[in-house]
């Protein structure tokens, strides 16, 4: 992500209490990668984040240029990578025990109450709806208890984890077009 911020413009930042001042990266700027690509009609493919795939890799892979790993990251709309990207599971136990203490005290922890709204439904042309719940209290749940489900705190940042891995992989074809666009915005 690093390559990100090279074209940044560079500002002098006085540290309250110092007499000298720093020249830092102006991390306040932003670039936004979806509304230029909304414009462009962009194409993109999904894919499954792997336990060990970081989006320098996933960059490397599909361009052939491990420093458009910001291209892979805006492109999701991540903007922190160390808590917005799926940990791996060796990570994820370890966060849930630093968390919780222990994995089963994180099983025993009721985080919420879901009530399933829609099924998953695989309909005739082949198409699937997803399953689809909703947040509930206590009382909600125990009186649709044959269409709802506790969560555990392991369970919760389990599936979360999970959603995390699905991500879009922008189409080659538009890279320099972000490239691009990306320098012309910081010159």
């Amino acid at each position: 992500m690093s390559h990100y911020f090279r074209p940044f413009p560079k500002i002098n930042y006085k540290i309250p209490g110092v007499t000298s001042t720093l020249v830092v990266t102006d991390i306040t700027r932003r670039f936004a990668i979806s509304d230029l690509l909304k414009k462009a009609g962009a194409v993109y493919f999904n894919y499954e984040i792997k336990d060990g795939d970081r989006p320098d890799i996933i960059a490397d892979k599909y361009y052939e240029d491990q420093t458009l790993d910001w291209v892979v990251l805006l492109t999701n709309e991540i903007h922190d990578p160390y808590f917005e990207w799926p940990l791996t599971n060796y990570n994820l136990n370890k966060y849930v025990r630093q968390k919780y203490g222990s994995v089963p005290n994180a099983q025993a922890i009721t985080h919420h109450y879901e009530l399933t709204i829609q099924r998953l439904t695989e309909l005739s042309d082949g198409s699937v709806l997803p399953k689809r719940s909703v947040i509930v209290d206590y009382a909600t749940y125990a009186a649709n208890i044959a269409t709802s489900r506790i969560v555990d705190a392991y369970t919760y940042e389990l599936e979360l984890n999970e959603t995390r891995r699905n991500i879009k992989i922008l189409d080659e074809r538009f890279i320099d077009v972000i490239v691009n666009e990306h320098r012309r915005i910081f010159e």
